[in-house]
């Protein structure tokens, strides 16, 4: 028993080393400033964690236990009337709250008050360690704690010891927050370390009290000390091994790399501590491993999360404890656990201890902690933290704080100088500091005089524009003396009538910003005047940043009165020469009788390349260098011949100028001689003009005539043109062609979702795929929008309908990407011959739409071809009369509106609730819409439809508003192609204002497909709309894949689904689960669900089963005219 209690009492003193340990490395991670502060709180941790351990903590944890929950003895404890091993373990336990404690103290290190952490301290000694402690430690022979009965195990601590000062520690951090300057927006700054190789003195320390921590857990010297001494020592190793490997794989910018390792030995210390008597070495390795990750990932958590813990205690003890603690289930050897659970089961006890620990000391401290913030802050004060808690908590100096308020004494006299402590490092930076300050101060005298001397004016200005110094230049400049100027600003002592900023050489106009012209680094032009006179004066003013000072402004100031007078003068006379040279807008170049250069304008050197300079007393030939061809040489015989004939001579064909920079230009040009006094040729005057731009122009516009200017391809007039004259010829000869209609399938999304240049590249890059499938004899036109033609010269049928399968094919396997998404198109394409049998080029064009449009039918992505007696192009064709029908419906007003009623499905909703349907009278027929929407939806129409309909109901609800219910709720059908229009918000507007009807009475209704092609129109309407109380549904819901996912971008109201749900929903358990799941997603966002075609009674049971809101269709109520309504309302009425 003896040797059992020397063991048990020599570990104690090794971990009493720890306490060393946390010293020197939360000292020696801190900042110098309060490394005292830090080294002052794990000393004194000790001494009142030993008296409070003495007097209650012990008797708390370790005390005959009440129920399982806490002790109730042992309190002032005493050694005399205890046996030896029990005092033995008294002081051994000890050493453990001890190490508790002083946990929370690195984390909050360098903002706390130092009165303030012992209370924590206290806290965690009293409270929070022994009633933990006493759950997972406590045992006698008939008794245990409550977490120690199921099974928990945690060997020497890693939960009991080191989670709990974790705990403790992150609601500490939490509370009292991070240190000024730790994070900047999402940026985490780094935070200088005092002292590396105390902290790292502070590990080896760590390391050596581990040992005792460990193997005295044991409470007695048996053979099972060296392995849990190698296992200790084995996963430190790995744990600062794997830390430093990873963080080079991974770097975390949350950990400085230089104690990387050193957390990763005691992230490995801290996670074997549960199970070192239970594991083997290879366990041991992996557990040190582990805990070095859970370390890493804590670390980068807590940076996420903006938790500063001064030297990563929560990352080591909290996390790799917990690790640790659930590592026994997976490692430990079950028969030294002897706790009689299976794996799973000891896993739940681990779980279970690490879950009620964390509930315990977290949520115990942190509302211990923030009672006590309340009445008494546990945060030093800003400018406490700044100064370090060194001297404003212990009033512990130093030479360096000594050094830094002698700084501040000396801000505003340079003569002051620093007191030299010989023999220490601050006294060496005092000594080299004084001579610095020599240095400035004479080289700060001999830059005042140089400001006082110099011509230009020197005036400094304070963060509020206001002048703190001027020199005497700036007072004969102003008119004004130092006294007076000094507090003002300058525009009170110069009246600015212009200013303009300097940027990049041109001139910005600043008048009206003229309160905050002095407020930044720029140059300014400045016209004014001062206050002591009226005489204009023209100021240039630079303004740069002091080199002191990130508030101040230094201004240059130069007079430019004088020069700008002699500006103007010079620049009026520059006018007026340049106004006569720049009069002739062509080259002029004079030359002596012997053909050299004398003079050459402006317009001449730029069009030669030549300056007057260098081209003087030249040949002409040498630098007007003028040909007929590029095979010709240049000659100057013109000249020659116009100073030989005395004649005028004209070129009105254009002739090549080879330039000097090697370009060539196309000139026309005129040779005259010019005659002295008595008419003699004294040489000749050479005018020129290019004509290069125009000759480009007139092709530009040749070829912009023919084709389009997005592709390149013939444009339309082109294509109808050689299309006419292709029939003509046709019809008189027995040739035959291909014509090819080609309609992009898809090209709408993406325009839509992309935007416009993404359409126009769409339509660029599928106009090259196209063009390379065609002969090279053959063309390729763009018609317009999405729409192509080909035309296959002297090509049958046969060949052409091979051909546009080409293109189909190749269409359909290009891919076009568009910011990072990949977009697939297809073409329609319809192709008829051109021969003898083609009546005219309106025919042509005609059947080929309708080829096309058979071929969209088809399901798009297809090649129609036309055939003589084209039954189904045929039918197309009469889809042309209703075109008439509708516009004269349209115009004679022959439409007429239908309703069909909404019903509730609960008996509580009386409201009601409509949709308004159309119908066509022609000649006493009513025509049904599936008649001619389709019509009106090809050929453009829709829209006028939809504009006569919103006209109509809100001029039937203006003239029945007194006999209808004030809560009625009409619904009318929106169109895709009205949704498109850019005036139908303002229409709709302008109709509700007209007619003075309440929005809340209009429900438009818009199908999913058209509100997801037009999702952002769509949504900007609906969102302008609702503004007025009009409500929105959205129709056929369901019918595409992506509902879901565009519900939430849409503000709805109602949700009216797709009726492919309805027909035998009372029998399919599919149909039934997808109205139910539409119908319970649409509740959730606070949306009403309306179901169409509800044709018989079980459907509309099946759909109330649901608790669907709403429901339409025959077996409820037939669609009638919208007459007939009020007849309806009045029954109603009269029945009830």
């Amino acid at each position: 028993m003896t040797i059992d209690i020397l063991w048990v009492l020599f570990c104690a003193v090794l971990v009493l080393v720890m306490q060393g340990g946390f010293l020197f490395l939360e000292s020696g991670l801190t900042r110098k400033k309060n490394a005292i502060n830090v080294a002052l709180k794990n000393a004194t941790d000790f001494a009142l964690t030993f008296l409070l351990w003495w007097a209650v903590s012990y008797g708390i944890m370790f005390g005959q236990s009440y129920l399982g929950w806490i002790g109730s003895q042992n309190f002032l404890f005493s050694v005399e009337n205890s046996k030896p091993t029990e005092a033995t373990f008294f002081i051994f336990q000890a050493m453990f709250c001890a190490t508790a404690a002083t946990i929370v103290s690195g984390a909050i290190a360098e903002r706390t008050k130092y009165l303030a952490y012992k209370i924590i301290t206290a806290i965690v000694v009293v409270i929070i360690y022994p009633v933990f402690g006493h759950w997972a430690w406590f045992s006698s022979d008939n008794q245990a704690g409550r977490i120690l009965e199921t099974g928990f195990v945690d060997f020497a601590g890693s939960t009991v010891v080191h989670s709990i000062g974790g705990w403790v520690a992150l609601a500490a951090v939490i509370i009292i927050g991070p240190r000024i300057g730790r994070f900047d927006g999402n940026k985490i700054n780094s935070i200088p370390y005092s002292n590396l190789p105390s902290a790292m003195l502070g590990v080896v320390l760590f390391i050596v009290g581990w040992v005792g921590f460990n193997a005295g857990s044991t409470l007695a010297f048996s053979s099972n000390i060296p392995l849990i001494i190698v296992n200790t020592l084995l996963s430190a190793a790995a744990g600062g091994m794997a830390a430093f490997a990873l963080n080079r794989i991974w770097p975390t910018p949350y950990l400085e790399d230089s104690v990387v390792m050193l957390n990763g030995i005691l992230a490995g210390l801290v996670a074997i501590t549960a199970s070192c008597h239970a594991v083997g070495q290879l366990d041991a390795f992996v557990i040190g491993i582990g805990g070095a990750i859970v370390m890493l990932l804590a670390c980068t958590l807590l940076g996420k999360l903006k938790l500063d813990d001064a030297i990563s205690a929560i990352p080591v003890h909290l996390f790799a404890g917990i690790w640790g603690t659930l590592a026994v289930a997976f490692f430990a050897d079950l028969d030294v656990l002897a706790t009689g659970l299976t794996r799973t089961e000891q896993f739940y006890a681990q779980l279970n201890g690490v879950v009620v620990c964390g509930l315990w000391a977290f949520c115990c401290s942190y509302i211990l902690l923030r009672i006590v913030n309340y009445f008494f802050p546990l945060r030093v004060s800003a400018d406490d933290e700044h100064n370090g808690l060194n001297i404003t908590e212990h009033n512990a100096r130093t030479d360096l704080h000594d050094f830094l308020v002698n700084l501040d004494k000396q801000e505003h006299d340079l003569s002051l100088r620093i007191p030299v402590e010989p023999y220490t490092e601050v006294g060496l930076i005092a000594e080299r500091y004084n001579k610095l300050m020599d240095v400035i101060e004479d080289t700060t005298a001999k830059t005042e005089s140089i400001v006082k001397d110099i011509h230009a004016g020197v005036v400094t200005l304070d963060s509020e524009q206001k002048i703190t110094g001027i020199n005497p230049a700036a007072e004969r400049i102003f008119s004004i003396s130092e006294a007076y100027a000094l507090g003002k600003s300058i525009q009170q002592i110069f009246k600015i009538n212009k200013v303009f900023q300097i940027e990049q050489g041109a001139e910005v106009d600043l008048l009206a910003a003229r309160e905050n012209l002095f407020s930044k680094s720029c140059n300014l032009r400045l016209q004014g005047h001062c206050i002591n006179d009226d005489k204009i004066r023209y100021l240039d003013i630079i303004i740069t940043q002091s080199s002191h000072s990130t508030v101040e402004l230094t201004c240059l100031i130069n007079d430019m009165t004088e020069y700008k007078a002699i500006e103007a003068a010079l620049y009026t006379e520059k006018e007026q020469m340049h106004a006569t040279l720049e009069s002739i807008g062509d080259g002029v170049i004079t030359t002596s009788k012997n053909a050299t250069i004398v003079y050459m304008n402006p317009v001449a050197e730029t069009l030669t390349g030549w300056t007057l300079a260098r081209a003087k007393h030249k040949k002409i030939s040498h630098v007007m260098a003028v040909v007929d061809s590029p095979e010709h040489r240049p000659a100057d015989q013109i000249v020659k011949k116009s100073i030989e004939n005395k004649q005028t001579y004209v070129t009105h064909k254009s002739r090549l100028l080879f330039c000097r920079d090697g370009t060539v230009r196309a000139i026309r040009h005129t040779v005259s001689p010019v005659y002295d006094h008595e008419k003699n040729v004294t040489g000749t005057v050479v005018v020129f003009q290019d004509v290069t731009q125009a000759q480009i122009v007139q092709r530009q516009l040749s070829h912009q005539a023919k084709h389009d200017g997005l592709t390149g391809l013939i444009n339309r007039s082109e294509f109808d043109r050689t299309l006419t004259a292709l029939v003509e010829q046709s019809i008189q000869s027995d040739e035959q062609h291909v014509l090819i209609y080609i309609d992009l399938d898809k090209f709408k999304i993406v325009n839509d979702l992309c935007g416009h240049q993404a359409g126009d590249e769409l339509l660029r890059q599928v106009s090259s795929v196209m063009k390379k499938l065609i002969r090279s004899n053959d063309i390729l036109a763009r018609l317009g929008g999405d729409e192509f033609a080909a035309i296959l010269f002297n090509c049958d049928i046969e060949r052409g309908q091979k051909i546009a399968e080409t293109i189909r094919d190749q269409v359909e396997s290009f891919r076009f990407s568009w910011d990072g998404k990949e977009f697939s198109v297809t073409t329609s394409i319809g192709v008829i011959p051109v021969d003898q049998y083609s009546n005219s080029v309106s025919d042509v064009l005609h059947l080929a739409d309708a080829a096309c449009y058979a071929s969209k039918d088809m399901g798009r992505n297809h090649v129609y071809v036309y055939q003589p007696d084209d039954t189904e192009l045929k039918a197309r064709q009469q889809q042309v009369e209703w075109v008439g029908r509708i516009k004269h419906a349209l115009e004679q007003d022959l439409f007429e509106l239908y309703f069909q009623q909404i019903c509730s499905t609960t008996a509580n909703d009386k409201t009601l609730k409509f949709e308004i349907l159309i119908r066509m009278n022609w000649q006493g027929e009513v025509i049904p819409p599936g008649a001619f929407i389709p019509t009106a939806e090809r050929y453009n129409l829709i829209y006028a439809i939809d504009r006569w309909v919103i006209q109509q109901t809100f001029k039937w609800l203006d003239e029945n508003r007194f006999r209808l219910p004030a809560d009625v709720s009409c619904s009318i059908n929106l169109s895709g192609d009205s949704i498109n229009k850019g005036d139908l918000q303002e229409y709709i507007l302008e109709m509700l204002d007209r007619y003075k009807v309440d929005g809340n009475q209009v429900v438009f209704e818009i199908t999913e497909t058209v509100a997801i092609a037009n999702l952002n129109k769509a949504s900007a309407i609906i969102n302008q709309l609702k503004k007025c109380g009009v409500r929105f549904a959205l129709d056929d819901f369901g019918s595409g894949l992506s509902s879901f996912g565009y519900l939430k971008s849409l503000p709805i109201d109602y949700i009216k689904i797709d009726g492919a749900f309805v027909k035998d929903i009372e029998s399919n358990t599919f149909d039934q689960a997808m109205v139910d799941a539409i119908n319970k997603i649409a509740h959730t966002m606070d949306l009403k669900t309306v179901v169409e075609y509800v044709s018989t009674n079980e459907i509309y049971q099946t759909l109330q089963r649901l608790q669907v809101d709403y429901v339409q269709g025959y077996y409820l109520h037939k669609p009638n005219n919208i007459s007939k309504l009020i007849e309806e309302i009045a029954l109603v009425k009269l029945v009830s």
